[in-house]
């Protein structure tokens, strides 16, 4: 699984390194893109390549791969924000 925070770190990143305009305009399909490379190079998930020994997922959670990546994580902000130890999620694309 990958957390919560794991996401917003990475929204964050896109987002300081494409440009709020651009950033604004990525969905999820775009995302990938960006976290092929280095899954691709450690030949993992995104989720293992974060999390070397896993995440034990306890929430699963769907999306569209045309959503658009900051709406997707803010539901998931909606959802899990206020609980005091949000559970790391399994995501297809992340997984």
């Amino acid at each position: 699984g990958i957390s919560l925070k794991q996401l917003q770190d990475l929204r964050t990143q896109v987002c300081s390194d494409a440009g709020q305009d651009a950033f604004n305009k990525m969905t999820m399909r775009d995302i990938c893109k960006i976290i092929s490379p280095a899954c691709q190079r450690e030949k993992k998930s995104y989720a293992l390549v974060l999390n070397e020994f896993g995440l034990e997922a306890k929430a699963f959670v769907t999306h569209c791969w045309d959503e658009a990546f900051g709406e997707f994580v803010a539901s998931l902000e909606q959802a899990f924000g206020c609980w005091m130890n949000p559970p790391p999620l399994w995501i297809c694309s992340f997984a």
